[in-house]
């Protein structure tokens, strides 16, 4: 099963499918081969049984960053950040990340994350 995904590409060149599975409880990133057309067959969960979708991941300062968005159907509700170590490792849910009025986080503006683009010599978000 894959639902919501990305394509996340490490620092090494290694890039993965990360997508809800699961009937959306746990995240998988199946690996890609070095062409990026196919999979390994190799893959590990993250975040079990926290029911997430919408990944989207980047890396800087020593660690992995990962927005999702809960899963309540086509009903908006609030963003969550989880930061790990290592891609494989142990990830941490922190809460919502976004800013804004009461109202506007509990829905996250009515959207949710799609991929994070990071620009060369631009500063990351403030809240890292």
């Amino acid at each position: 099963m894959a639902r919501d995904m990305t394509i996340f590409v490490d620092r090494n060149g290694k890039a993965y499918h990360v997508h809800s599975s699961e009937e959306n409880m746990t995240l998988h990133f199946s690996e890609l081969t070095d062409d990026y057309l196919d999979f390994t067959g190799r893959y590990f969960r993250v975040l079990p049984g926290e029911s997430n979708e919408a990944p989207a991941i980047f890396h800087t300062k020593g660690k992995y960053y990962m927005f999702t968005s809960g899963t309540t159907g086509w009903k908006p509700n609030p963003a969550r950040l989880s930061i790990s170590k290592k891609l494989s490792g142990e990830w941490k849910t922190t809460g919502n990340p976004c800013r804004g009025t009461i109202d506007e986080n509990k829905i996250t503006f009515g959207s949710q994350s799609a991929y994070i683009l990071q620009v060369q010599g631009k500063r990351m978000l403030s809240f890292i």
